[in-house]
């Protein structure tokens, strides 16, 4: 369920990152990681599909310290335009999890592959099922607890037939409770939106442990408002 794929964070961005080159062996740095990453089959074009169109696309997406991505470029393309354009769309729905020097979130830089394939799409990867991807993983946040949303939908939007996704980025503390929550993404509906951000503050996680210690983080949430349940 996509309301619950949050948090999950991969190793070896930090790789594509300037505040590796200009960290001291001294400084405590943390990679980034991807705090949400879209289904790239969600993005495929059916035009694409009915034609046969498949490939790589390499995007470089730049982000701000709280993660935000304010350009994205192709680094890479597949060799089909729609594709490429399908990538560029899904990439800016990427929040990243910045790295960090000495705790502080540093803006940054990475490249996001977004495969297409005939094979695959609309369903997980082959080194996704078989668990390939587990060793590339930094340790991730476990939800524990969320608001139904049936009890935050606002009554109101649900007479005037408001539905959509909203997407909030919350912060929280090492011990899992949520510090922040702002609305990343709207889901088109002021109300839904103010109510998501709402239910942010109410969030449960478990931190993830890097040594055997919590970490503090940061991570997107989707919030689906859907009165077809």
């Amino acid at each position: 369920m996509r309301r619950r794929q949050l948090l999950t964070a991969m190793a070896g961005l930090a790789g594509a990152m300037t505040i590796a080159q200009a960290a001291s062996q001294q400084d405590v740095i943390t990679p980034a990681g991807y705090a949400y990453k879209p289904n790239f089959s969600e993005y495929y074009p059916p035009e694409s599909r009915d034609a046969g169109e498949q490939g790589m696309v390499k995007v470089r997406i730049c982000f701000d310290v709280k993660g935000r991505v304010h350009t994205a470029n192709i680094d890479e393309s597949s060799g089909f335009e729609r594709l490429d354009q399908a990538a560029l769309r899904a990439s800016r729905d990427v929040v990243v999890k910045p790295g960090t020097v000495n705790r502080i979130p540093q803006e940054g830089c990475v490249i996001v592959p977004a495969k297409f394939s005939l094979l695959e799409a609309g369903e997980r990867s082959k080194d996704s099922a078989s668990g390939g991807e587990q060793q590339n993983k930094t340790p991730t946040a476990e939800l524990t607890y969320m608001p139904d949303i049936m009890r935050i939908y606002p009554s109101e939007s649900r007479k005037k037939g408001e539905e959509g996704t909203a997407i909030v980025l919350v912060c929280y503390n090492s011990k899992g409770k949520v510090i922040s929550s702002e609305l990343y993404s709207s889901s088109g509906f002021e109300k839904l939106d103010a109510a998501a951000v709402r239910a942010g503050h109410k969030f449960r996680l478990k931190p993830p442990k890097v040594d055997g210690a919590a970490h503090e983080g940061c991570g997107a949430i989707p919030l689906k408002f859907s009165q077809d349940r």
